[in-house]
């Protein structure tokens, strides 16, 4: 061929170029490139398939399980702004690298991933702090420019996101050292570099798996793929290839784009607290003298006392307490006080609009039928309190437990926890057992002598049967117990001969 014009023909074998020593003869014209250079330069035509890196992915916090100190003052920063908010924010997966714009250029490299994040705000949704993972660092792009793009001019993996320091909290009520740094519990996983070659199709770098599972994402085509956010979330993008078509100057050249990285995400579990209610106070004893009743002297009597009910906790009501009796095998009848009920449990706020209801108060212990049909003069019957004012003072009000039930010997009933009254009920801020009912044990019980009962002017029927105060409710400190009620006395004194 003779033009005036150099021509240089080189064949294609493998991943190498061969010149043509004999210009006339065009065997294997289909492998034959004619290959034009104004300068007369002998240089033939070659395409290097590149590809981009895949992004790394990004560390995680897992299942609570993660630096103390953070984890504490998450927990104290919600409890510092209730009513307020906490904003959960999964973090955008980075962008994939822009091809290049023509060829021998170099392609842009994707960005990082975004920052997974717990935000807590006050009342006005103002930010006060946040507990974050950072996210993955973006691939590499191709880079045909190179002077060995051959073996050079791949894209670069996405740096790892080591677990030290990968997390950080960020106080921004603090006026300085705002930001924390400290170990996620699980670090991002590495990405795969991208490729080089003369080969038509070079698989871009794999995109670092999401830190839930080993799947990976790759390339399939041109450009780079974007994983499934659902099933990967927090995984890298695949990395984009260039692809060649077409021989000599009909040659087309496809430059792809990287794939984008998986969003972040986020799950918090936590529970739900809403404003308790304090127990009621536990209903109290009444005291029955009974006199003038005759037995002879081969008469069986059988006498039960009864035991002050015990105090309820946060799931229970207070139990009942016991019956007080005398039977004698000379009377058909038998003579009973019953003791009072135990005060129930307050209802807990179902929701954040609705209020606690207090628990109810115990139903104080009335004398039975026998003992209310007998003559005056042959009783003397003294009924715990019974007002409307007073049951009223036994309720669990808001979060305070109700005061026990006074009983029939005068015997005032338990402070409920946090009840303050004055000169009866006093309140330590600073002790950890307020929040507990007031209860009685067996020596708190003081039986009367005959004597005393037997006094005109003012009878003593001596310390019995007070109900025990309802355990409160205080946020942070849980429900209290309630306390138990005080024991009950069967007293018989004997008169005249045998």
């Amino acid at each position: 061929v003779s033009c005036g014009t150099n021509y240089h023909y080189y064949t294609l074998s493998g991943s190498s170029w061969n010149a043509v020593t004999n210009i006339n003869t065009n065997t294997n014209s289909r492998l034959t490139y004619c290959m034009y250079n104004d300068s007369g330069n002998v240089e033939g035509e070659k395409f290097y398939s590149l590809s981009g890196g895949g992004g790394s992915s990004a560390p995680a916090i897992k299942d609570n399980d993660f630096n103390a100190a953070a984890k504490n003052l998450l927990k104290e920063k919600i409890k510092e702004n209730i009513g307020g908010y906490i904003v959960l924010k999964a973090g955008g997966g980075g962008t994939g690298g822009n091809a290049a714009t023509s060829k021998g250029t170099k392609a842009g490299n994707g960005t990082n991933g975004l920052e997974t994040c717990i935000v807590i705000q006050n009342t006005s949704k103002q930010s006060v702090f946040k507990l974050c993972a950072k996210g993955g660092n973006g691939g590499g792009g191709a880079d045909a420019s190179k002077t060995n793009a051959s073996t050079d001019g791949y894209g670069r993996a996405g740096a790892k996101v080591n677990s030290e320091n990968g997390c950080y909290t960020y106080d921004y009520t603090l006026s300085s050292n705002q930001k924390a740094e400290f170990n996620c519990t699980l670090a991002g996983k590495e990405a795969g570099n991208g490729g080089a070659g003369t080969s038509n199709l070079t698989a871009g770098g794999k995109g670092g798996a999401s830190v839930l599972n080993s799947n990976q994402v790759s390339n399939s085509g041109k450009d780079g793929v974007t994983p499934n956010s659902e099933n990967n979330p927090g995984a890298g993008g695949g990395g984009g290839t260039a692809t060649k078509s077409g021989f000599g100057t009909s040659a087309t050249v496809s430059i792809g784009k990287g794939g984008n990285g998986a969003g972040g995400y986020i799950k918090v579990t936590y529970k739900r607290k809403f404003p308790g209610s304090g127990g009621g106070g536990g209903g109290a004893g009444s005291v029955a003298n009974i006199k003038n009743i005759y037995v002879d002297k081969n008469t069986e009597c059988t006498f039960v006392i009864g035991k002050g009910g015990a105090g309820g906790n946060k799931d229970n009501n207070g139990l009942n307490g016991g019956v007080s009796s005398v039977k004698c095998d000379s009377d058909s009848r038998t003579f009973t006080v019953n003791g009072g009920t135990g005060g129930k449990k307050g209802t807990s706020a179902q929701n954040i609009s609705s209020l606690p209801v207090g628990g109810q108060a115990g139903v104080f212990g009335d004398v039975n039928e026998y003992i209310r049909a007998l003559d005056p003069d042959k009783k003397d019957v003294k009924r715990a309190l019974t007002t409307d004012e007073e049951k009223e003072k036994m309720k669990g009000i808001q979060n305070k437990g109700g005061k026990g039930q006074t009983s029939g010997t005068g015997t005032p009933g338990g402070c409920g926890g946090m009840y303050s009254e004055l000169n009866v009920c006093e309140v330590s801020n600073t002790d950890a057992n307020r929040i507990n009912g007031k209860g009685f044990v067996y020596s708190d019980t003081i039986v009367p002598t005959s004597k005393d009962i037997q006094n005109t002017d003012k009878p003593s029927y001596g310390i019995s049967g007070a109900g025990g105060g309802g355990g409160a409710w205080v946020r942070n400190l849980g429900a209290g117990k309630g306390g138990s009620g005080m024991n009950g006395y069967v007293c018989v004194y004997w008169y005249g001969e045998e």
